[in-house]
């Protein structure tokens, strides 16, 4: 036993003085009145209270003060692993949050930076685009046009038809008025009776500023161009058919 400067033991040396006196001078071959491993291990994880009636013994035991203090490592070691296991697995979820609201507000950031990103998904029945090739502004102003739930007369309209480029748009439709908000389906005809259409898509509207706004991303670049006819409906309505010039 070093002791301190002054000659004097610490607490932790007169506690391992204690210990090795009981280990030696309380011998007990037989094991009479020892209460067993089951008892020794509660005690040595502090499951039962130093005023146990089984404390006496154990203190007086040197075999079961041995296990005793084994068991009592054994606990302390197993604690100290968990609570090391709990430190990591906490820091690790914590990292990965870090990682993930990193990556969401990178996605934001470059979504509000590219005003040509479309609003909705289209999904073209024909041919496959292109996603190198980006995304065109065009819009359809229908607000004027009656709302026709039967295919449209073959003659020529009195006034000039809305038009739009070839290529891939990102298209602003602007429905008659009182048209209703919801999500829309559109199928794109060369002519209001064919029964087949060329490609189709699908966008929500909504009211804005008064007038019901379809955003739709519609691949028109491997049309050619001339007279088509949109056959617009909302959710199982009627179809309606608006036609438009294609550039």
């Amino acid at each position: 036993m070093q002791g301190n400067n002054l000659g004097n033991p610490t607490p932790a040396e007169i506690k391992e003085l204690l210990q090795q006196s009981i280990l030696r001078h309380y011998p007990n071959p037989e094991r009479k009145g020892c209460p067993g491993i089951s008892v020794l291990r509660e005690l040595a994880e502090q499951r039962l209270p130093h005023e146990d009636s089984r404390w006496p013994h154990v203190e007086r035991c040197s075999p079961c003060y041995g296990e005793f203090l084994n068991l009592r490592r054994e606990f302390k070691e197993g604690r100290n692993r968990q609570q090391a296991r709990t430190k990591w697995l906490v820091a690790a979820a914590s990292a990965m949050i870090v990682v993930a609201l990193s990556v969401w507000s990178l996605r934001d950031r470059l979504t509000e930076s590219d005003p040509q990103l479309p609003e909705t998904t289209a999904r073209p029945a024909a041919v496959g685009t292109d996603s190198a090739s980006a995304f065109v502004n065009a819009s359809l102003d229908f607000r004027n046009q009656s709302v026709t739930r039967s295919p449209l007369s073959q003659e020529t309209p009195a006034t000039e038809l809305a038009r739009v480029p070839r290529g891939r748009l990102a298209l602003t439709i602007i429905l008659p008025l009182g048209s209703e908000p919801g999500d829309y389906t559109i199928r794109l005809l060369k002519t209001e009776t064919d029964p087949m259409e060329l490609a189709s898509f699908s966008g929500s509207a909504t009211i804005e500023s008064g007038l019901t706004i379809l955003r739709v991303s519609a691949d028109l670049s491997m049309f050619e161009g001339g007279g088509y006819v949109l056959a617009i409906r909302r959710g199982q309505e009627s179809l309606r058919y608006y036609r438009f010039d294609l550039s």
